[in-house]
């Protein structure tokens, strides 16, 4: 059903019948009721370290010795926590988190290629929704404080700072 065809429906119902549908959404299905929840008391930085959990233990998901976090999930839980209207800046700290985790871990732990490469997509990611938002030059500031940390293995650090220079050109040339 499309947006346009749900409206069209909740536009025929009375107060009532939608105060009965919303209670029996809140019921029936988790994600609606921490929706509600954070709907009437928004406590962004109650949410954030709630995600903070969750895509921790995503990251440190191993199997056999080696982390194998799965990136679309950890691409998803973003998903949703901006999906709960937060500040463009709460996601890009989030998204920055991640990175952060896998950059540091990348050279004491072994990894999947597919998390191995995220690390630098993260930070893309981070970029592209700080350019939007208008949060550029802070979210750089913060990378490259990211990349200069001492446990971030400088093979990797330049690989990044490879991927960020070619996601720079792709910007100016639009």
């Amino acid at each position: 059903m499309s947006k346009a065809a749900l409206r069209k429906e909740l536009v025929k119902m009375s107060q009532e019948q939608l105060v009965t549908l919303i209670l029996d959404l809140y019921s029936a299905r988790p994600q609606a009721k921490e929706y509600f929840e954070f709907f009437l008391n928004p406590d962004e930085k109650e949410l954030y370290a709630k995600y903070i959990k969750i895509v921790e233990k995503e990251v440190y998901r191993s199997k056999r010795g080696m982390l194998c976090a799965r990136v679309s999930y950890l691409n998803a839980y973003i998903k949703d926590f901006a999906s709960f209207g937060v500040s463009a800046s709460a996601v890009i700290d989030l998204t920055l988190h991640i990175a952060r985790i896998i950059l540091i871990l990348e050279r004491a732990y072994y990894m999947t290629d597919a998390l191995h490469n995220s690390g630098g997509k993260f930070i893309v990611a981070a970029l592209t929704r700080a350019n939007d938002a208008g949060l550029f030059k802070e979210t750089m500031q913060c990378i490259e404080n990211l990349l200069a940390i001492p446990q971030v293995r400088p093979g990797y650090a330049r690989e990044i700072k490879e991927q960020i220079a070619d996601y720079l050109m792709e910007a100016q040339k639009e």
